[in-house]
């Protein structure tokens, strides 16, 4: 089977240095309440679009998702979900 699935790039800060693997509670409410971070869909609120990267809410913060087709689904849903998406 093959996939056409574009390969993302690891996000980077805007000195080039890697995204961390996880933020804060309150990063991630302060960036969703300034129109920074966006949710998946309405209903899906547990996945967040951030900083050019996809996080999964975690009792302890958010986790930034590494595994590239699961960043892929995640683009290929947002589409679905809301057609003026765009990262």
């Amino acid at each position: 089977m093959s996939h056409d699935t574009p390969q993302p790039t690891v996000p980077t800060t805007n000195d080039g240095r890697e995204l961390p693997l996880e933020v804060s509670h309150r990063e991630m409410s302060d960036a969703y309440d300034n129109g920074a971070a966006t949710t998946l869909s309405d209903r899906s609120t547990d996945f967040v679009y951030y900083r050019q990267a996809w996080w999964i809410a975690d009792l302890t913060g958010w986790l930034r998702i590494t595994d590239h087709l699961t960043v892929a689904r995640l683009e290929r849903h947002a589409r679905w979900a809301n057609p003026n998406w765009a990262q």
